[in-house]
């Protein structure tokens, strides 16, 4: 096929229809991929240990981005494979709701809350407020204002543990 005669107009909608080709083909690609990347960590959740998906150390790796840590944590208390670890660990990364599906401690303490105040009582305030963030959804203002709040509730609890001493 030769362009010499052509139309330029005829040319622009011929590149314009290859390039959408392109794109429609990498979309694809993309999509396909991304549905198969689901659908290996699409494993049944109810079949995993999540009580000790719940566990702080767990919690707390995961919320600190340390997601190597946190497939160790877990295969340390459920006995999984590491591969079976890492894909419990890459799935709550990604769908870290799954964790409501448990219910809370008797003690009422939630495990997002039991790694976040670890992370205050070490003094990473910082480190508490992107974990705030990165589990709840809210915004860096709403997570600062929880975190100030539950550091204020562990001055106040060693205060009150301080006078019954």
């Amino acid at each position: 096929m030769s362009f010499e005669g052509n139309n330029p107009m005829e040319i622009a909608f011929i590149l314009v229809i290859v390039i959408s080709a392109v794109v429609f083909a990498i979309s694809f690609a993309f999509l396909a991929r991304t549905q198969r990347t689901l659908t290996r960590y699409a494993q049944h959740p109810e079949q995993w240990d999540l009580e000790a998906a719940r566990d702080p150390a767990v919690i707390t790796a995961i919320a600190v981005g340390d997601y190597t840590r946190a497939a160790l944590a877990y295969h340390d208390l459920t006995g999984v494979s590491l591969n079976e670890a890492k894909r419990v660990i890459e799935y709550l990364q990604m769908q870290p709701e799954v964790l409501n599906l448990v219910s809370k401690p008797k003690d009422g303490a939630s495990p997002l809350d039991a790694g976040i105040r670890e992370l205050v009582r070490a003094g990473d305030l910082e480190q508490a407020i992107t974990a705030y963030q990165s589990f709840t959804g809210v915004d860096e203002s709403d997570a600062r204002t929880e975190i100030e709040r539950i550091l204020w509730e562990e001055d106040e609890s060693q205060r009150r543990s301080m006078g019954s001493s």
